[in-house]
Order: C-alpha cells, then structure tokens, then sequence
C-alpha cells in the first residue's frame, strides 16, 4: 500500500526536476530573411561561436518561415553567424544574461554578386 503512493510521487519528482534543468539557460530567437526581397530564407545556418576562440557552441537551421531557435545558453557573450549557399555571410555580437529571452527580429543578410561566366554543356550521341 505504502509503495503504491511512493512511485507516483518518485515519478512526479524526477519529471519535474528534468522541467526544471531545462530552464537553465537563455534563448535566442530571430527570423532570417533576405536583405533586398524580405523573403524569410528556409535551412539557412545559424552558428553560436564563443568570442575568445570562435568555437561553435550551438548551432541551428531556419525553418520555411526563416525562424530559428537557440535554446539553454549559458550568459556571456558570443557572435552569432548566419550563413546560406548563394548569400554573404552575416554576423552579429550579442551578449546574453542567464535565463534571458532573447528576440532579435528579422535578420538579413544579403545575397552574393559572384556570377559565372559562361557554361558550355558538350555532348556525344550514343551510337547505339
């Protein structure tokens, strides 16, 4: 009888120690978008580097809606980096307080003007 009121109870508590462990850090949100179009821009790359040493602490990919989310965050201070095939790199310092929210709006970044030259596409028929 006694036991069957100490699991439920054991149960309760684990779950809510694992809800609490995961509020610990602070988030970072944004929508990346093109600069010229405002159309949101779907995989792009966002990296979470450390400032001492550039190593990339977290990273995310944008949605269809160009949305990311970087969650539990440790306070300090980083530089976000916002890359996609096609668009110059974007970056952004930020400095982030513990258990902060924190929305950056619309992020753009621009496409690249590198254009190729000139294809030529050859091609033999099969004899066959």
């Amino acid at each position: 009888m006694l036991l069957k009121r100490i699991i439920p109870f054991l149960i309760l508590a684990f779950f809510s120690l694992q809800l609490i462990a995961q509020q610990n850090g602070s988030v970072i949100t944004g929508v990346v978008v093109d600069k010229f179009s405002g159309l949101p821009i779907e995989f792009a790359t966002i990296q979470l580097l450390k400032v001492s040493d550039s190593s990339i602490i977290q990273s995310a990919i944008s949605d269809k809606k160009g949305k990311f989310s970087l969650e539990n965050i440790p306070g300090g201070n980083y530089i976000l980096r916002f890359t996609f095939i096609g668009y110059v790199t974007g970056s952004l310092a930020v400095h982030i307080t513990p258990q902060r929210k924190l929305n950056l709006g619309k992020v753009e970044i621009a496409g690249s003007s590198a254009n190729m030259k000139e294809v030529t596409v050859n091609a033999k028929k099969s004899m066959l």
